[in-house]
């Protein structure tokens, strides 16, 4: 369903004057690496992306303030949901939709937020994942 969902977004975003070159400021993982990432940081936060999905720049934009304040204590990275590899961990965390943020404490995925949200709630989110982390 989601390749399918890619597929029809993708050329309906195709149609119009849209960059598809494209990528969030943070750092991309690759489907080799997701799991070391994941292991190597008490808190790792992804953003599920297509280059597509123009609320995705939105999403980055709001990303990137929060990430400069909380780098210290946390991982923020992209995972690129038109890259196959991807695919069955989307399904996993139940990324059926863009833009999408997975969180992982400790190695254990503990929520995924579906669909654009306000800087402020994004950033109260990673507060509150945060202080989870650090329990």
């Amino acid at each position: 369903m989601l390749r399918w969902r890619a597929g029809q977004a993708r050329r309906y975003a195709l149609s119009g004057d849209y960059d598809v070159t494209w990528k969030p400021t943070t750092s991309e993982v690759s489907p080799q690496s997701f799991g070391e990432v994941v292991a190597n940081h008490k808190l790792a936060v992804f953003h599920f992306w297509a280059s597509w999905n123009m609320v995705d720049k939105k999403m980055d934009e709001a990303l990137r303030e929060i990430e400069t304040e909380h780098r210290d204590h946390a991982f923020f990275g992209s995972v690129d949901t038109e890259c196959e590899g991807h695919w069955q961990k989307c399904r996993d965390l139940g990324v059926l939709n863009l833009p999408a943020l997975a969180c992982f404490i400790n190695g254990e995925h503990v929520e995924t937020v579906i669909g654009m949200r306000s800087k402020k709630y994004l950033s109260s989110k990673v507060k509150e994942w945060l202080i989870a982390a650090r329990a």
